[in-house]
């Protein structure tokens, strides 16, 4: 007779059957050595059952509340799998149809496509410098073989394509989304460039500012690339942007009668003049009379014998409100409760210039030094935003920027 360890288990058919998973000997020649034989390979087998039951029990891994655990940092490459909803995107809006459009004929050496998927989907998926993008090249699902000087050239092929590939997107979404072009928001913010190098090539000390303004539709999603950033000058003031962002809805396709909702920083007679000239309508208040404008530009034209004046009387009428809040319209037919409305909507671009700055694109600081750089890497942001807020749509939840950009940030193999 023989002493051996066994398991039960149970077949395919359900019956209960028997595997010996060690054998320790004859009883009689165990005899010889252990004074029980089989006390002592009963405790050989709980021993055996403890680590069997220690290998294959759950493991269990303490974190504290507050740390994040970041399932990327891995010490292999991955494949950012976050690209397909990013590339799915830019050929939809018409993006790449547009770039190849735009290319036809010219004697570029590198895929110019190829270099806006590599920058726009490090800005959804990794933001950072244009060289850190080249050189996360190889963790993404497409091509992207133009060098790191390539993908510096392309910035100002892309800079020269910006408004075409701008008009491509709005032509896509007025066709496909139902977008609400009845209002535009408009709205100015501020970036800081380093200052160009004096005349002796010595760096400036401080920091030169730039503006870009970017208007929004209704829904939500940005409509353009707004007015441009000028990084040699000071900063210009929103009111010297509102008459581009008026202008520019204008025309576009799917636009009927658009209404450019903006802030107080807007009371200005030349924003005024500005909206009637290119059709729009406003939100603004004017307080200078004996003033003739242009149709076309709306500039204020000089007639000779005439002077502006300051209109007392509408000041003085104004002042009667004090206290009270006021919003100027020229959409008089408008019940009140949807003037209000509207008033309260703009913060839909604050949020999107958040989500720009520092709410998961990380727009700055602007690692470019040329405008035309400047100017292209606005537009990759440009794109990069307006892929994340068509997509937050797309889902019934509707997630935020960060949790959206989060989920595309975790999807690798």
């Amino acid at each position: 007779m023989s002493l051996s360890a066994v398991r039960g288990y149970r077949d395919e058919s359900g019956r209960t059957r028997q595997r010996t998973v060690r054998t320790f000997g004859l009883v009689d020649a165990l005899e010889a050595e252990f004074e029980d034989p089989v006390a002592h390979f009963r405790a050989v087998v709980a021993e055996m059952d403890g680590e069997r039951l220690r290998e294959e029990a759950g493991a269990t891994i303490e974190i504290h509340p507050g740390q994040r655990v970041d399932k990327r940092e891995s010490g292999r490459l991955r494949r950012r799998a976050g690209d397909a909803l990013a590339c799915w995107r830019l050929d939809a809006l018409g993006v790449e149809a547009a770039v190849r459009n735009g290319m036809r004929g010219r004697g570029v050496g590198y895929d110019l496509n190829a270099a806006l998927r590599l920058l726009v989907c490090e800005r959804l998926l990794d933001p950072g410098r244009k060289r850190a993008a080249w050189e996360a090249r190889d963790s993404h699902f497409f091509r992207a073989e133009p060098s790191d000087d390539d993908v510096h050239r392309a910035l100002d092929e892309l800079d020269g394509l910006s408004e075409r590939i701008a008009d491509a997107c709005n032509r896509s979404i007025a066709a496909n989304s139902g977008r609400d072009e009845s209002l535009v928001y408009h709205d100015v913010t501020n970036y800081f460039f380093e200052c160009d190098p004096d005349a002796d090539g010595a760096p400036q000390e401080g920091r030169q500012q730039g503006a870009q303004a970017q208007p929004h539709r209704a829904d939500g999603a940005p409509a353009g690339l707004g007015g441009h950033t000028d990084r040699l000058r000071p900063v210009q003031g929103q009111h010297e942007r509102l008459r581009d962002a008026a202008a520019g809805p204008q025309g576009a396709p799917g636009k009927g009668r658009v209404v450019v909702v903006a802030d107080k920083g807007m009371n200005r007679s030349d924003n005024i003049a500005g909206a009637v000239a290119g059709a729009a309508h406003y939100g603004a208040a004017q307080y200078v009379r004996d003033v003739t404008f242009d149709a076309k530009t709306g500039e204020a034209l000089e007639e000779a014998g005439v002077r502006p004046q300051i209109d007392q009387a509408a000041i003085d009428e104004a002042a009667r409100l004090d206290g009270y809040h006021l919003i100027v319209t020229s959409e008089t037919d408008w019940e009140d409760f949807r003037i209000l409305d509207a008033y309260r909507e703009p913060w839909r671009i604050e949020e999107s210039f958040k989500v720009t700055k520092t709410g998961g694109l990380e727009s700055r600081p602007v690692w470019a030094w040329t405008e035309s750089h400047v100017r292209a890497h606005f537009l990759t942001c440009y794109l990069a935003l307006l892929i994340v807020r068509l997509s937050q749509r797309a889902p019934p939840s509707h997630p935020s920027a960060r949790a959206l950009l989060e989920a595309m940030r975790d999807l690798g193999c």
